[in-house]
């Protein structure tokens, strides 16, 4: 029986640390595919992509002038009462004062197909990867000169470079997911199977670095396993462990700022007795919790990846994890524990978004996924307080893991344009 993780949208996520979002990618079956997940929002929006529209892409990539930074910071509006220019405590230092330089950039287009430059991110050191296709994604170096292509369906930055999962060729049978890591240049070094061609795998963000991958086997009856991996910020896997439940639809998962990592599965196809369900791993990948009831399941249609589209899985500052159905912010998931609360309010009063965490996870930068003026950026607490805005001249708004901000213009996306360090 094959897992019921399908061939879906590339997905993509920000690091954790100097900017982070959680999100996670997903390939199965003997073909990769894409989500618009957390490259967006693992079935919605764009985590941290920032293209829109079709189309070919432009030639180039190497075009690394600086420009002037454009729009403007709303520093402190809303940012609550006290000291310092009437911005709270938790504010101080967030919102920067002006955008400052910035440099653009084309991406190349896919060797096949039409271009769609929905993700970017940067690594720790300032480099950039852009995707332009399913399984494509162009490198470039901190002053947007082009480095490389690498064959991968998400990339997630690390200290230097990037780690994702693609589909490894064999010449004795069918392609299967791996996870890989590539330098900048392109190389790949560390290169681990996570699944199989009946196996599929989500890829999720760890915090502060690496990732975790969730495989679904379901090779007899149910319940299954589901195998969690967890490698470093170098693509070497440090732990590995199995628990039931890999006959069930995967939904969507993060690794959190306690050490542990949650996944969120669906039992049933939708309607009556159907149920969302998650539970909490160690770090080891070993279960802290039972299955524990989140929501009624989802409905879907021909395939059940509809369910991990429709989800978004973050970590959040201090541990736990919060997710979206639908684009809106509804639960809160304390981590290692089975309790569900509702959504923080800063989540809950921006439906429709994604977030990054900036400033040395000391704030958190909402990005708009359609809800909004996609130009505007609004900057959060950790505690929850609102600091400020940054209003930009080009929408398809994201942050790197160096604090850098990359939005999105041109066709299909794939004019670049970077703030370097803005929110380092």
């Amino acid at each position: 029986m094959r897992s019921s993780v399908l061939p879906i949208v590339a997905a993509f996520a920000i690091a954790c640390g100097a900017s982070s979002g959680g999100g996670s990618g997903s390939t199965g079956g003997s073909t990769g595919g894409t989500d618009a997940g957390s490259g967006s929002s693992d079935g919605g929006g764009v985590d941290a992509g920032g293209g829109t529209g079709g189309g070919s892409g432009t030639d180039a990539g190497t075009d690394g002038g600086v420009g002037s930074g454009g729009g403007s910071a709303d520093a402190g509006s809303d940012g609550g009462s006290g000291s310092g220019g009437g911005t709270s405590a938790d504010c101080q230092g967030i919102v920067p004062d002006s955008l400052g330089q910035s440099f653009s950039f084309d991406v190349p287009p896919p060797r096949q197909g039409s271009a769609q430059c929905e993700s970017a991110t940067s690594d720790e050191s300032g480099n950039i990867a852009a995707s332009n296709a399913a399984f494509s994604w162009e490198t470039f170096s901190p002053a947007g000169e082009h480095l490389a292509s690498i064959p991968a369906e998400a990339l997630f930055p690390q200290g230097i470079g990037f780690e994702g999962i693609y589909m490894r060729e064999t010449s004795i049978g069918p392609t299967f997911p791996s996870l890989a890591y590539w330098t900048p240049d392109g190389t790949k070094h560390a290169d681990t199977p996570v699944g199989s061609d009946e196996a599929g795998a989500l890829v999720n963000r760890a915090w502060p670095n690496g990732v975790l991958t969730l495989t679904g086997f379901c090779a007899g009856p149910p319940p299954g396993t589901i195998e969690v991996s967890r490698f470093d910020a170098t693509g070497n896997l440090v732990s590995r462990s199995r628990s039931d439940g890999g006959c069930a639809i995967l939904g969507g998962g993060v690794g959190d700022a306690s050490g542990n990592a949650v996944a969120i599965i669906q039992q049933g196809r939708g309607g009556a007795g159907s149920e969302l369900q998650g539970r909490w791993f160690d770090h080891e990948g070993k279960p802290i919790t039972p299955f524990f009831r989140i929501a009624d399941g989802l409905s879907f249609g021909d395939f059940p990846s509809d369910v991990h589209k429709r989800l978004i899985v973050r970590a959040v500052s201090g541990g736990g994890a919060v997710v979206a159905r639908d684009g809106v912010w509804e639960w809160f998931l304390p981590s290692a524990t089975t309790t569900v609360q509702t959504a923080p309010a800063w989540l809950a009063q921006n439906p429709h978004t994604d977030f990054t965490l900036v400033r040395d996870a000391r704030a958190y930068a909402i990005l708009d996924r359609g809800a909004a003026d996609p130009h505007v950026m609004q900057l959060y607490s950790t505690q929850g307080n609102r600091c400020g805005s940054l209003t930009f001249p080009e929408g398809g708004l994201t942050t790197g893991a160096d604090g850098s901000v990359i939005a999105a213009g041109g066709t299909a996306g794939c004019r670049k344009t970077v703030w370097p360090g803005l929110l380092r």
